[in-house]
């Protein structure tokens, strides 16, 4: 079961890094490997700040209003830029995108847009992940 997530987790990335790559080159810029890393930790991030903010509006609902919420949000930023730091940290120390980009290079076109494809696929719903939140943290607060 940790292998099969394990697995899933990278065919994440992998074709995110695929989708970063191949905008790289429709757009006729220089592969660059930071701007990859850019893109990756831009869907980490949106992704983890907007779960941990459900989680805690879910608590907030749950068990009234929060002590210090200052502290809590200063907090909760610190955590998720700790925790997309070492995601990211793990990617560069394994060289992934560089791994990816050579595995990049011998495909053919076709497989490109099939991988460019997908990545979007997995990328765009992230970006609408905070309407999907917020959506159903106000299900929530009109049946609570």
């Amino acid at each position: 079961m940790h292998i099969k997530g394990y697995e899933k987790i990278k065919s994440f990335y992998y074709e995110i890094v695929i989708a970063n790559i191949y905008l790289l080159d429709i757009n006729k810029r220089e592969y660059d490997e930071s701007s990859v890393y850019d893109g990756i930790w831009v869907t980490l991030q949106t992704f983890v700040v907007y779960t941990v903010i459900s989680f805690i509006f879910i608590l907030i609902r749950i068990f009234g209003t929060l002590q210090n919420p200052l502290a809590t949000g200063i907090g909760v930023v610190i955590l998720c830029q700790i925790a997309v730091h070492l995601i990211m940290k793990k990617l560069k120390k394994s060289s992934y995108v560089q791994i990816v980009h050579e595995e990049y290079l011998k495909m053919n076109v076709e497989e490109r847009k099939k991988h460019y494809k997908r990545g979007l696929w997995k990328v765009i719903p992230i970006f609408f992940y905070p309407i999907i939140i917020i959506a159903f943290l106000k299900l929530i607060t009109v049946i609570f």
